[in-house]
């Protein structure tokens, strides 16, 4: 914990508080001017070490990522599209209702540069595992228009969706920290309702060519299959 405190206050960092009483602001101005922390543009903690962590728990929570790209990219939208495809033509059914994971997925983050594979509260470690990559295969020989067409809805309602102040807020700070406009939001919206299933496709398997790295969090009895993995095995 110590050095997890220690990484987290000497990277650089922006902070986004929202409130309703102007007054509070004012402290916390004179809070963050006399704060020992360093105020910078965008940095990150990273780490090629593979881990898989053993903590107290009957079940797994497992992790897989590739590089993705920048917002900016041409293949950020297919990226996002080929997320929610894998999200609903195969992931949860794999994952969930065959596995028995309370949930799992697949998200293109585009501030991170990162595709990722998630499975939470799951019986299964190396199955699980397996199932993110044989999604490659998926994508290649059983995507059809009908997934696009479903990811197409599922991407431009998460866009679209109504916000609360607060989220509005959390939003527009996202969006100046990135320096992206609303031009280049529509833009991203258009491109998402104009994509061809080849080109979504083709995104997804140049992505899936990349390195990759894999976490995974659970009991002694799913130890031996991290090892298998090739993760480094911690303990809590």
């Amino acid at each position: 914990i110590k050095s997890l405190s220690n990484k987290i206050s000497s990277h650089p960092q922006n902070i986004f508080r929202a409130g309703s009483d102007v007054q509070s602001f004012d402290s916390l101005k004179r809070e963050s001017v006399s704060s020992s922390i360093k105020f910078n543009q965008k940095g990150r903690i990273s780490s090629d070490e593979q881990t898989g962590w053993l903590i107290n728990s009957q079940v797994c929570f497992n992790a897989l990522t590739f590089k993705g790209v920048s917002i900016d990219h041409k293949n950020a939208p297919y990226l996002s599209l080929v997320a929610a495809m894998l999200r609903n033509g195969f992931l949860h059914t794999e994952i969930r209702e065959k596995g028995g994971a309370y949930g799992a997925g697949a998200q293109h983050d585009s501030n991170s540069e990162s595709f990722k594979f998630f499975s939470y509260r799951d019986p299964c470690c190396t199955k699980t595992i397996e199932t993110f990559h044989n999604s490659k295969q998926w994508l290649k020989n059983h995507a059809k228009k009908r997934h696009l067409d479903e990811a197409v809805l599922n991407v431009v309602s998460s866009i679209d969706k109504p916000l609360t102040p607060l989220g509005e807020a959390k939003t527009n700070f996202s969006e100046n920290y990135s320096q992206r406009s609303a031009r280049s939001k529509n833009a991203f919206r258009k491109n998402i309702i104009n994509a061809k299933l080849k080109e979504v496709i083709d995104a997804g398997l140049e992505m899936f060519e990349g390195e990759y790295s894999l976490s995974a969090i659970g009991s002694d009895r799913y130890s031996s299959e991290m090892e298998n993995l090739g993760l480094s095995i911690k303990q809590f």
